[in-house]
């Protein structure tokens, strides 16, 4: 009997951290398929065995279980195949990258930049010409794609591959590892094949490989015509069709489906057409739709917005109306979607067809591959327009909810689910909470689950100092509703719309260090009645810094609150990092123009020059990135500073090594403005680029706003940052009085807000 092949791996994005750890598989048997030269000599003596060698004409249909592909004149080391198969032990649905000697300079810098293709969504770029494995299932189901390229890499990609950099998995070359993309022919081929926004900042309806694939749920023919009505009024042009359900629905709209490529019909009622369905899509992402839903034609476009602006969140919901009540709880919609959807999928929601092709169990049981993908993401959320459903219409015979009431109608069905599924999850978060110190429940708002490294570092300081507290974005019975760190007041209704949703007359209220946006650079944009109600009745109120009790003054809210300073300096670097003499880091940020003196050309200017200047003095220059969409600008800043290799690092990937980056430099000058606090807290001089006030409010706060430049001065930034290098200790020393006594001050307010809980 053969042992069963490996599982498909499965974890948000791109993260195969953890992969080996997984129990390995019987090794593989390879074909190696040779695109050009010739190395048989070298092949025939891996450890590992070749079953096949063969020409790129004959790779379809091998019987070997992993293909790997050999470049013209590459010479692979001993072990080489060895450290291939030894990946497709371990799962099925896996891309290596081997490396190259000498190293190929783009796919090295690709590589460096996303943290071993760890981070962003972008891993399928560093696809070779060559050096590239993977297990023939999974080559195969792309059809004939012919050579490895770019396009073949994002095709991968969609498919749920992972792709994994070796460099011991290494072949001498001669030539470079990634085809050539420079012809302006090239560039549109790939605007038309990879709906990725790199390739395609705008969709159109003229593409060959859309954008969207819609994913219509019907049972009968009325269902056809709802649905092609709502899709094609859809204000969001880049998309195509699939509908999926019983061969008698669709009659309708089979000669359609003959004639235009964007219409597609997949027969089946039953889950394996689910699968089915999604196989047969061809766009980035899927709108699942069920075809009973009513959907205003901005729904489309806003969810796409929402999930560019977002793609970590691998799905965008939007809430729903049903008959007179409103869902807009991550948990409500899921107990709707199981009350009312087609085997327990959505009624209406965008997802990553990558994040839902990672899971083998969407063909067999939808539901389950559904629920694991909401656990292993954070989905977004499109508040408006709402998705309305026919309260009255009768449940779908594939619902999983209740049938012994699914004689009731849609509203009713879902009230019940909704009720049961709430006192299921208290039920079990009281048993949690009893077996964890019995903490109390949170909700806690702020900019959290973004990867922002500012606003993650002050979740976590705030966790810190309340060890008594469990924090959550969004549990079902909080005990306490926070508004924690981070610059949320005045902030376009974004804080102020989650916080109203949570509220109720159950529930405490907190503020804790809490920053206000500043009114005569932002204006007043939401109404602040809301915000002073909730801050009158909190059990502990305190903000930031000293602008901010200025700037709700200005607001009109007159009461004096407490300053106990951004939560992020109760943090600490690790006890075991080391002092890098000359080292500097430098964190920037792109504002799109909205700072001071309205130009980041000139702040990156600056900056390149401080760079080149530090570097020619013989100092270590080290980029952070604090927030994903800032990779993009550090590296525009080493083509700035003549520097393709600068060291790069992602600080929003891990808070306690970002700390100790911190801790082992001489100085740390931070445009973003955590970048600044953290170094504080860390005990490193910082100079501040003012961008927006923030910035200079909260160097004022420790006593440091001499060492702040503001973007339409950064004629002064050199001279500052030499200033503030040869006065370090001064810095440093006037700093750590400001604070430990913030420190102090943040520790006696999380005491006292314990203590009033408590007592309360």
């Amino acid at each position: 009997m053969t042992p069963p092949g490996p599982k498909a791996w499965t974890a948000p994005g791109n993260d195969y951290r953890g992969i080996e750890k997984v129990q390995p598989g019987p090794e593989p048997n390879a074909a190696v398929i040779l695109t050009g030269g010739s190395v048989r000599d070298s092949l025939l003596s891996q450890s590992a065995g070749v079953s096949e060698i063969l020409d790129p004409a004959a790779a379809r249909g091998t019987p070997a279980e992993v293909v790997v592909f050999l470049g013209p004149d590459e010479d692979p080391g001993p072990g080489w195949l060895a450290r291939h198969l030894g990946w497709h032990q371990l799962a099925s649905n896996l891309v290596v990258l081997g490396g190259h000697v000498p190293e190929d300079d783009r796919s090295t810098a690709i590589i460096r930049r996303s943290r071993r293709l760890l981070s962003g969504d972008e891993a399928f770029i560093a696809i070779q010409q060559s050096n590239v494995s993977m297990r023939t299932e999974l080559w195969d189901r792309l059809g004939s794609p012919g050579e490895l390229d770019l396009i073949t890499g994002w095709r991968l990609w969609n498919e749920g591959a992972f792709f994994i950099h070796d460099p011991d998995a290494s072949v001498t070359a001669s030539g470079p590892a990634l085809p050539h993309t420079g012809s302006p022919g090239w560039a549109l081929l790939l605007e038309d094949l990879i709906p990725h926004r790199r390739f395609r900042p705008r969709p159109s309806a003229l593409h060959s490989t859309p954008k969207v694939s819609w994913v219509v749920q019907v049972s009968d023919q009325q269902g056809v015509e709802a649905a092609w009505e709502v899709c094609q009024k859809s204000t969001f042009p880049d998309h195509e069709i699939v509908f999926h359900g019983p061969a008698s629905a669709l009659v309708a709209v089979a000669d359609v489906a003959r004639h235009n490529p964007r219409v597609t019909t997949v027969e089946g009622d039953g889950p394996g057409s689910i699968g089915a369905a999604v196989r047969a899509c061809h766009g980035e992402l899927v709108a699942i739709f069920d075809s009973r839903a009513h959907l205003p034609p901005e729904s489309l476009s806003k969810a796409v917005a929402r999930f560019e602006a977002k793609p970590s969140a691998g799905v965008v919901r939007l809430g729903y109306r049903i008959g007179g009540d409103r869902y807009l709880r991550f948990d409500d919609l899921a107990a709707v979607d199981r009350a009312l959807g087609a085997y327990g999928l959505p009624l209406f929601a965008v997802a990553s067809r990558r994040e839902l092709m990672k899971d083998p169990l969407l063909v067999t049981d939808p539901a389950t591959a559904w629920k694991s993908l909401l656990a292993r993401n954070t989905p977004a959320l499109v508040v408006s327009p709402l998705v309305e459903v026919d309260a009255s219409a009768p449940i779908s015979p594939r619902s999983i909810g209740f049938t012994e009431i699914s004689s009731a109608g849609l509203g009713e069905m879902a009230r019940v689910m909704v009720r049961e599924m709430r006192r299921e999850r208290a039920s079990d978060e009281a048993t949690a909470r009893s077996m964890d110190d019995e903490r109390v429940s949170v909700a806690y708002v702020g900019f959290t689950g973004h990867d922002n490294l500012g606003d993650e570092a002050v979740m976590t300081a705030i966790q810190s100092l309340m060890p008594w507290a469990h924090l959550e974005s969004d549990p079902v019975d909080p005990r306490l509703l926070m508004v924690g760190g981070g610059t949320l007041i005045n902030g376009r209704r974004y804080y102020l719309n989650r916080l109203l949703r949570q509220e109720s007359p159950v529930v405490e209220r907190a503020l804790f260090g809490t920053g206000v946006r500043n009114p005569d650079y932002w204006g007043v944009t939401e109404p602040m009645d809301d915000w002073f109600s909730f801050i009158d009745s909190a059990l502990v109120a305190a903000v930031r810094g000293p602008d901010s009790v200025k700037n709700l003054r200005k607001l009109g809210y007159h009461r004096d609150l407490p300053v106990i300073g951004d939560p992020a300096l109760s943090l600490f670097p690790p006890d075991d990092f080391t002092r890098v003499e000359g080292r500097v880091v430098v964190c920037p940020v792109f504002t799109s123009g909205n700072l001071h003196g309205g130009s980041d050309e000139v702040v990156f200017a600056a900056l390149a020059d401080l760079v080149l200047r530090l570097r020619a003095e013989g100092r270590d220059v080290i980029l952070m990135s604090a927030f994903p969409q800032d990779d993009r600008w550090l590296i525009d800043l080493m083509r700035r500073s003549e520097v393709d290799d600068l060291p790069y690092f992602a600080g929003y990937a891990n808070i306690d090594e970002t700390m100790g980056l911190m801790a082992s430099a001489d100085l740390v000058v931070g445009e973003r403005l955590h970048a600044t606090i953290m170094a504080a807290a860390a005990g490193t001089p910082f100079v501040g680029v003012e961008y927006r006030p923030k910035v200079r409010d909260f160097a004022r706060s420790v006593g440091q706003e001499n060492a702040v430049v503001r973007t339409d001065e950064m004629h002064r930034l050199q001279e500052v940052c030499d200033r503030i290098l040869a006065s370090s200790e001064e810095a440093v020393a006037v700093t750590a009085v400001h604070v430990d006594a913030y420190r102090r001050m943040q520790i006696d307010a999380a005491n006292e807000l314990h203590r009033l809980l408590v007592a309360g």
